[in-house]
């Protein structure tokens, strides 16, 4: 048989399967626009309920993790100043004096030095200030004060435990004199926010 017969009686594909015509089923080759509407309205729905999950497990985290951060600020700033009242020196020329917001105590420096630190929370501008003086500048009446304020307190307030001897028994006030010595105890109840809580320093020696 002649090569060209063969070539002829080779029909092509699209020839064996003409493209369908008409209005029936076999005619449809993709989506309607209704279809497209209902998938689009299907996955916008979607999107918007992750989303609104995700930014809100974000506003929770923040949250936690800012408030843990500033909790953990303020139990470590009470502690360092806890620690510093716990090593207050008995001298007669600086003394100890408190009120109810102020409390002031020598106190040996981490650099050697002998200090008078003073503690005071400023109600107008609720936060709690810190102001250390050198003893050798309070000998000379020359005194220079370093200050620094404590910004993660927004209360302070100080209790003082001396001995009733009308009652023979311990109480605690508001004030404290330089001429009573050292403290015996002293009870700081701090506030940081919305949250209060209290620290007992026991002074060793008294």
């Amino acid at each position: 048989m002649p090569f060209w017969p063969r070539i002829l009686s080779k029909k092509r594909k699209s020839d064996r399967h003409p493209p369908v015509t008409g209005s029936g089923p076999e005619a449809r080759s993709g989506f309607s626009l209704v279809e497209m509407l209902v998938c689009v309205s299907i996955i916008a729905v979607i999107a918007a309920g992750l989303m609104s999950v995700f930014f809100a497990g974000v506003r929770i985290w923040k949250r936690a993790s800012g408030g843990g951060f500033s909790r953990m600020s303020a139990s470590l700033e009470a502690e360092r100043i806890c620690s510093e009242i716990r090593q207050c020196l008995p001298l007669q020329s600086v003394g100890c004096s408190g009120k109810k917001d102020e409390i002031s105590f020598p106190f040996v420096s981490p650099g050697g030095r002998v200090v008078r630190v003073n503690y005071k929370f400023l109600r107008e501008e609720n936060r709690l200030k810190r102001s250390e003086t050198d003893m050798a500048s309070i000998l000379a009446e020359d005194e220079e004060t370093s200050e620094r304020y404590v910004e993660c307190f927004n209360g302070l307030s100080a209790e003082y435990r001396s001995f009733d001897k009308d009652n023979q028994s311990f109480v605690w006030q508001e004030t404290w004199d330089k001429s009573l010595g050292a403290f015996g105890a002293v009870r700081l109840t701090f506030k940081a926010g919305d949250e209060e809580f209290s620290r007992i320093i026991m002074v060793p020696g008294r």
